[in-house]
């Protein structure tokens, strides 16, 4: 049966069938064990510090698929599942192997007395959910950490035995490498944290703030927060903004927008890696760099408001490969086609969205997508542009072949970011003046549901500039959908607060205040420049 893969990408692969993959999983959870085994003492006796616990040792996780079975016996897939923690008694790699083997027991025990009486759901926290795409969300899942477990093993020196056979991972749909998605924080100027996206498994990026700062952190899933700050760094002395991650993960692209009375030109490439800036690119005499997109690996598209142009950058060497005027005002936000040809700016000042042909280096065509048109995002197959006209109120939706507005989706409440599920189903939009986010069905452009978004003011927040926009509203603004479409982060610029939420039903599954403190445009905790504190794995600023 050929499907659509768990991230809505079409797959040319044929869906697994239950048995098949409970039997990959139950191989796959005995190769986890044995490679479990293999790991060197004092690699696991590296700890950890969390907010709550004494030092715990970095053990893999593959054990904790008793989730599954808790569901399947009739329970709920619920949220707090992916927050256990490993038993007071599992200590060394010897306690985890033993783990997942009692885990694979229960599995078989489970699978044999109920193969002929199999629920066709199960209820998890993401909605109701078919077995077998629960089943193949498990099954990739452990074979992800599966392959994490042999390349440690692999960066210690030694040889897993049992390799992962390659049959085991055929036909499942799992990312091209084994490195878990990344994630930052990305903010606006006086307006709370704001999140890019780039891939389809990648979370992406908090920007910097008004002393110069930018913070990295990551996520250990695209689909539960685990969110932890790991540094600090110094990169500009003018307020960096909007954050694009490279192609391959390692590498980020950071706009230095510039302070109200000192207008920036240079754009930033950080190491992710070892958080720290490589170099510094100058964009003079282009100013304002704000949107920023990197496209290719030798490629980043960024919007200069001050110049009114779109500008292709190749990050190696700082040249500006291209300069593409607008000629509109305030070009603010960019996003790329994904082969990379075209992209699309929206211009706030003039109420336009230019449309532009980056190999051919010229500007095609400007819309009038309405008052205030901000945020963009295209649509997975790249027919639809949807639009968010802030100041109009009002979604506009672009045919990209034709360049022709389509229809005009009246949405009162200052739309100010879109984001669109990975299966192409589902647009998210926040409405920073009614403190909202809403869900609507891309096919029909009808609103499924709106969810209000109820956390408290930061101290102090009513001082900020951007507190005029909507003043009893905590200013809902970056929006971020995980890479598998399960959930969705929203920033509550008033409150310093990321909240969650479940794409299907918009129920708020948590919130992290780690962001507290932080003075938006994108700042965060004032320190002086450059500095640097690192956390560990695993820590809680």
């Amino acid at each position: 049966m050929r499907s659509r893969g768990f991230v809505g990408i079409d797959l040319e692969r044929d869906r697994l069938d239950e048995p098949v993959l409970v039997s990959r999983l139950l191989a796959l959870l005995d190769c986890a064990a044995h490679m479990t085994e293999q790991i060197p003492r004092q690699r696991c006796e590296s700890s950890c510090r969390t907010r709550a616990h004494a030092p715990r040792p970095r053990l893999p996780r593959v054990a904790d698929r008793h989730r599954l079975l808790d569901a399947a016996l009739g329970g709920r897939l619920t949220f707090e599942h992916f927050e256990r923690k490993p038993p007071e008694h599992v200590v060394t790699a010897s306690d985890a192997a033993r783990l997942t083997r009692s885990v694979s027991q229960a599995l078989a025990v489970w699978w044999g007395a109920n193969q002929s009486r199999l629920p066709e759901s199960l209820d998890t926290y993401y909605g109701r959910q078919p077995l077998r795409a629960v089943l193949e969300r498990t099954t990739w899942h452990v074979a992800q950490h599966g392959r994490q477990l042999q390349r440690l093993l692999e960066l210690q020196g030694l040889s897993p035995v049992p390799a992962l056979p390659p049959a085991l991972l055929a036909g499942l749909p799992l990312p091209m490498t084994s490195g878990m998605p990344r994630c930052q924080y990305n903010d606006i100027r006086d307006a709370g944290p704001r999140f890019a996206r780039h891939g389809a498994e990648r979370c992406a990026g908090r920007r910097g703030d008004a002393a110069g700062r930018a913070q990295v952190g990551r996520c250990n899933r695209p689909d539960r927060p685990g969110f932890r700050r790991e540094a600090r760094l110094g990169i500009a002395r003018y307020a960096p903004h909007e954050i694009s991650v490279s192609p391959d993960g390692r590498l980020a692209a950071v706009s230095n927008y510039g302070s109200r009375e000192q207008p920036g030109s240079t754009l930033s490439i950080v190491d992710l890696e070892q958080p720290r800036e490589l170099r510094r690119i100058d964009l003079a005499p282009h100013t304002r760099p704000h949107g920023v997109a990197w496209f290719a690996p030798d490629r980043i598209a960024v919007t200069t408001e001050g110049s009114k142009h779109l500008l292709v950058v190749e990050p190696e060497s700082g040249r500006i490969v291209s300069a593409i005027a607008t000629d509109q005002d305030v070009s603010h936000m960019v996003v790329v086609d994904a082969g990379g040809q075209r992209a699309y700016v929206t211009n706030i000042g003039s109420g336009t969205t230019t449309a532009l042909d980056l190999a051919a280096g010229r500007k095609l065509t400007d819309l009038a997508t309405g008052a205030g048109s901000e945020a963009l995002a295209l649509t997975p197959d790249g027919r639809e542009l949807w639009v968010a006209a802030r100041a109009a109120g009002e979604l506009v939706i672009v045919n990209t072949d034709k360049l022709e507005v389509t229809a005009r989706l009246p949405l009162p409440g200052i739309p100010i970011r879109i984001a669109i599920t990975p299966d192409g189903r589902t647009a998210l939009v926040t409405c920073a003046g009614t403190a909202e986010v809403v869900a609507l069905d891309v096919a029909t452009r009808s609103e499924r549901v709106r969810r209000r978004v109820d956390v408290p003011k930061a101290p102090g927040a009513d001082q900020r500039p951007l507190a005029r926009l909507a003043p009893d509203s905590v200013l809902p603004i970056g929006l971020l959908v995980s890479g598998d479409g399960v959930s969705a982060f929203v920033a509550a610029t008033m409150g310093d607060v990321v909240v969650q939420f479940a794409t299907g039903s918009l129920e708020p599954l948590r919130h992290d205040r780690r962001w507290r403190g932080t003075r938006w445009p994108g700042s965060h905790r004032r320190a002086a420049e450059g500095d640097l504190p690192r956390l560990r794995a695993g820590a809680r600023p």
